[in-house]
């Protein structure tokens, strides 16, 4: 059968002399582990779809008698965010979040709607942002995603404690000046963060910025 998706290339890694396993987030159907074969010669027209960040439209085969994994037939590119790879610190904060995402995901192949607008949507702050701003929508698209995946912020003093002295251990943004050393993040700082990533997530209609899906 076949599979079309609008997907987010998560991570990749050489499978065979030439070909590569590659794990995106899609819209249509979540978390999947793809085959692209032949990706690693250096005359492959796929080869671009295997790095991470990159944003794509997918048409793979999948066999449904079998167990084995889909196999990327074609592919285009919607957004490379190129702004992100001219940068080493934005290009480093990217990889960051692919991997943190890619630990709170949904189970495999399970749809996932709002995890992926979520991903897209900070990809393209961050590329619109800069460096200077990288932290912010570093750090609302790392508590928005834990919340999604089952964790609860609350107003109260514990929570206050979590996010000073845990939030440090999950996020790592704190260490990198995102608030003031001697002043730990106020749960209304971080609740607001979560507010403005809900709010502009009801705004996306598959299509936000330069990143869309068509």
């Amino acid at each position: 059968m076949y599979i079309d998706a609008h997907a987010i290339v998560l991570s990749s890694q050489p499978l065979g002399e030439y070909d590569a396993l590659v794990r995106v987030l899609s819209l249509e159907h979540g978390l999947l582990n793809l085959i692209l074969r032949g990706v690693r010669r250096g005359q492959s027209r796929l080869k671009i779809l295997k790095e991470p960040g990159i944003y794509a439209r997918l048409h793979c085969w999948a066999r449904p008698d079998v167990s084995a994994l889909p196999q990327l037939l074609t592919g285009r590119t919607i957004e490379i965010f190129d702004g992100l790879r001219r940068d080493f610190a934005l290009f480093e904060s990217m990889l960051g979040l692919l991997r943190f995402g890619e630990m709170f995901l949904t189970p495999y192949d399970t749809r996932s709607e709002e995890k992926f607008l979520l991903l897209l949507e900070t990809l393209s702050r961050l590329t619109c942002g800069g460096c200077q701003e990288a932290a912010w929508p570093a750090l609302g698209f790392k508590l928005k995603m834990l919340e999604l995946s089952g964790w609860r912020f609350s107003s109260s003093e514990p929570a206050r404690g979590f996010l000073d002295a845990k939030m440090r251990a999950i996020c790592g943004s704190l260490e990198r000046g995102v608030f003031p050393a001697d002043e730990p993040a106020p749960p209304e700082a971080a609740l607001r963060l979560l507010d403005g990533y809900a709010q502009g997530l009801s705004g996306i209609r598959y299509g936000h910025n330069t990143a869309h899906v068509s």
